[in-house]
């Protein structure tokens, strides 16, 4: 069976999230050059069925009952996939599907499809959206993104006074920059380092800010490092940590 759920991780902006992976590794509708997963292998535009909603209903029950017994809380069930979100043509029955739980429910989208209605009114049953946008230069979109077809500025725009208008501007974010050191935790401190940088890079500051409140010391990273599970870079005179790049095949 495939693994479309995965169990509480620790984010800046949802606390404990749930993550749904509704998209197969490495489809997507960008191929960004800083992509922990490398490049994309199945570049689309069209949306499409990939799973069945029930499936992912079930997988997400499972896990809920599962933290549920660790004694562990979930502050929202987040669609959150190895590729782009949006491709998935159930992802509003899928939402839908999950409303029952009474956990909020979130969208993590590179933006790229907001010039579709259907894509939008999907978004839009969600109780938190975050609008990825790397860059409003169209070369330099092209040459960080490596897109299909471009979601046009003015439409992105549009959407997002949309979903603020309706959702509350509290429950709608438009990300252009860096997004902050606030990590919550799960108190599984190597994990939560795991799967933070497999989502997104960590500056330096971050990572110790996040050892800080756990109480640990810079050793596991050493050991992290040694071990080849994360990845030092530097970009613009700051040091980043990502978890080791999956390899195309």
């Amino acid at each position: 069976m495939e693994r479309l759920v995965f169990r509480p991780v620790p984010s800046r902006r949802l606390g404990r999230s749930l993550g749904v992976n509704n998209i197969p590794p490495k489809t997507c509708s960008y191929s960004c050059v800083y992509c922990q997963l490398g490049r994309t292998s199945s570049m689309l535009v069209d949306r499409r069925v990939f799973y069945e909603p029930e499936q992912i209903l079930m997988q997400v029950e499972k896990k809920i009952d599962e933290a549920a017994s660790r004694g562990e809380r979930i502050d929202y069930i987040t669609f959150v996939p190895d590729g782009e979100p949006t491709l998935d043509i159930n992802l509003g029955k899928e939402v839908s599907l999950l409303k029952h739980i009474r956990a909020p429910i979130a969208i993590i989208t590179n933006a790229s499809l907001l010039w579709r209605g259907d894509v939008r009114e999907d978004l839009l049953a969600a109780d938190f959206v975050s609008l990825k946008v790397d860059a409003v230069s169209l070369d330099l979109w092209r040459r960080i993104n490596k897109w299909v077809k471009p979601a046009k500025e003015e439409n992105i725009n549009a959407a997002f006074q949309i979903f603020a208008k309706r959702l509350g501007n509290d429950r709608v974010e438009y990300l252009i920059g860096y997004e902050g050191n606030a990590f919550a935790s799960t108190g599984d401190i190597r994990e939560d380092l795991l799967s933070i940088t497999a989502v997104h890079p960590m500056r330096e500051e971050a990572v110790k800010e996040l050892l800080r409140k756990n109480g640990v010391g810079w050793q596991i990273i050493d050991e992290l490092l040694r071990n080849g599970e994360l990845v030092k870079l530097e970009y613009e005179g700051n040091t980043y940590y990502i978890r080791k790049l999956v390899k195309n095949k």
